[in-house]
């Protein structure tokens, strides 16, 4: 996890643009984009490209962002978990739905990481914050 501080805003700027890598399978927001349209295969080129660019060096954490994943990473996956909870609006009622949070253990090339695959991060609506607490609460829970 990137280490952020209250006291000085430009570490913390600093720490999450070059702490960070980020890499967006599509590169651009779209309400209308489906990814099921798309058989899984057809990323296989690039997934092997970002997976080839995680096992590069040493991670302490990798989070995909988005249900797709699960799909596109389906023959890398060697063990799977699932986190399902609720979370708690602004105004303190729980959420009607529950959400979701997948731990991985991914193997690539012979070498293995664990990650998250966080299906509703992007959904619209949802409790945001909440949810990115939760992962992190997930995440310091299992180191």
């Amino acid at each position: 996890m990137l280490e952020l501080n209250s006291i000085d805003i430009f570490k913390n700027l600093e720490n999450v643009v070059d702490q960070k890598l980020q890499v967006e399978l599509i590169p651009f927001g779209s309400t209308s984009f489906d990814y099921t349209k798309i058989p899984p295969h057809l990323f296989s080129e690039y997934i092997e490209l970002i997976l080839e660019l995680i096992t590069s060096t040493e991670r302490n954490c990798v989070i995909f962002g988005g249900r797709v994943f699960s799909q596109i990473l389906y023959s890398y996956i060697t063990s799977k978990e699932v986190f399902r909870f609720k979370l708690q609006k602004v105004n303190g009622d729980l959420t009607k739905n529950e959400y979701e949070i997948e731990k991985l253990t991914i193997c690539y090339e012979g070498k293995s990481f664990n990650a998250f695959i966080t299906p509703q991060f992007a959904q619209q609506g949802m409790p945001v914050e909440a949810y990115g607490k939760k992962l992190a609460e997930i995440i310091k829970n299992l180191n």
